[in-house]
């Protein structure tokens, strides 16, 4: 039986489904259909010598056709149970939340068993690339779950790994990086980072009398484009069909009046959808519960959809990549229902309305991240 040992540094807490239990970590299940999927569907793209190298082992009947590949892993480490803290891309801390997150107070063992020596050899030049482009647990994308690979062991043979992690990511789509303080002992501060920064890219970030309001990049983008993003559109629709519940809502952009919601938008697209889509909004009123905003892909096919930005920690050092968006999610007609009074339909960008690497150049310069080149 051959053995592959590889060691990991935890670069940010990791939202585990089982935390209460004792030195919860990355899950095999999680892992390893990371690994097959990465070897079988991405590997001849991105490092087409490799996959050349290991073909025969990629194309055994018994790997990557929906069996179980010829390896085993087994996965350990010392870690402890922290609960979330506010101001993280964890949408359930809103409002208080108990939700805990496993942080490690030592390296991650992975061991890795297969009687087939170049599987484990396969494996041992794909993990950089599969821990570079995946982070594992709940809110993955958001920075949660990193993982650095550090030096492997293999049949007794120790090394490390060395590699370039900006090389890597860039294999994949263009890459951005901004530095954030960071110290040992606040676990949450890179995400904190990455909270803001999303938001603000997205959204737009409302604050207490304007005093931290900044203005959506993504709305900018599409204004310079002259095509109203769908905030405006549902509040314009609110506001011509209840007038009651409009005067309920909270004013979060100060250039925000009812003379700049009281007209027909010829050219309004849902294009926050192309960056993450959930199954409904919600709005903050002045008093009570959020008005809420319920949406439904017309063709009844998409429910979630994730977005494509993967934000990924190493050191003190945030970078950005992106994948490919679904092509069914451009032109695609949404309804927004929030009652019997307020109904409409949207379209989301055509690709020619919408491209994600030009926005990104934007927007994330913007907020001082630095394209990698």
């Amino acid at each position: 039986m051959n053995l592959l040992k590889v060691i990991l540094k935890q670069e940010t807490p990791m939202i585990h489904f089982e935390s209460n239990l004792p030195n919860a970590t990355i899950r095999g299940t999680e892992l390893k259909p990371k690994i097959d999927n990465f070897i079988v569907s991405e590997l001849k793209m991105i490092e087409p010598d490799l996959y050349e190298n290991f073909k025969e082992v990629i194309n055994e009947k018994d790997f990557g056709n929906g069996k179980k590949a010829p390896y085993k892993i087994n996965i350990s480490g010392s870690t402890e149970t922290i609960y979330i803290q506010p101001g993280t891309p964890y949408f359930g801390n809103m409002g208080g939340n108990d939700m805990k997150a496993v942080v490690g107070k030592s390296d991650i063992t992975l061991n890795l068993f297969s009687f087939n020596r170049k599987v484990l050899e396969l494996i041992k030049e794909v993990i950089p690339y599969v821990f570079a482009y995946n982070n594992f647990g709940t809110r993955q994308n958001k920075g949660f779950g990193c993982f650095t690979p550090v030096f492997n062991t293999f049949n007794g043979i120790h090394s490390e790994y060395e590699y370039n992690l900006e090389e890597i990511l860039m294999k994949k789509s263009p890459v951005f990086v901004k530095k954030f303080k960071s110290r040992t002992n606040r676990p949450f501060n890179s995400l904190k980072v990455i909270d803001e920064n999303y938001k603000i890219l997205k959204s737009g970030k409302g604050g207490k009398n304007f005093s931290g309001y900044k203005k959506s990049e993504l709305m900018s983008y599409l204004y310079d484009k002259n095509i109203r993003w769908e905030k405006v559109k549902i509040k314009s629709e609110i506001y011509k069909n209840d007038r009651n519940l409009f005067n309920k809502l909270k004013v979060t952009n100060p250039s925000e009046n009812k003379k700049s919601l009281d007209v027909d938008f010829e050219k309004a697209r849902f294009t926050r959808a192309l960056l993450g889509l959930a199954e409904f909004n919600e709005y903050s009123l002045n008093h009570g519960k959020p008005c809420k905003v319920n949406i439904k892909d017309l063709q009844g096919e998409i429910e979630r959809f994730p977005s494509p930005l993967v934000f990924k920690v190493r050191g003190n050092q945030i970078y950005v990549f992106s994948n490919e968006i679904d092509d069914r999610m451009f032109n695609r007609k949404f309804n927004f229902e929030v009652n019997r009074k307020v109904s409409f339909e949207l379209m989301t960008p055509t690709k020619n309305e919408f491209n994600l690497q030009d926005f990104l150049k934007v927007g994330l310069l913007n907020l001082e991240f630095k394209e990698v080149n």
